[in-house]
């Protein structure tokens, strides 16, 4: 496992952890420093409004909360 693995895996138990109970299934794109981006109910029209706003990219990465993590 890379570190950039370990640190999403890190950061998604923690957002499962924190927002599990009121956002179970929403899509969140998040930095690596742990900063939310943008949350959505699905995972394309996450993908949608991230490439709208042109980040640089592995600027961030998406996970569902609640859902499987690497």
């Amino acid at each position: 496992m890379t570190l950039k693995t370990e640190i999403m895996n890190l950061i998604a138990e923690q957002l499962d952890e924190i927002f599990g109970e009121n956002y179970e299934g929403k899509w969140v794109a998040v930095t690596f420093s742990g900063s939310i981006i943008l949350i959505e109910d699905d995972s394309v029209t996450l993908l949608k409004k991230l490439e709208e706003m042109k980040l640089p990219k592995e600027t961030c990465f998406i996970h569902e909360i609640g859902g499987d993590r690497y």
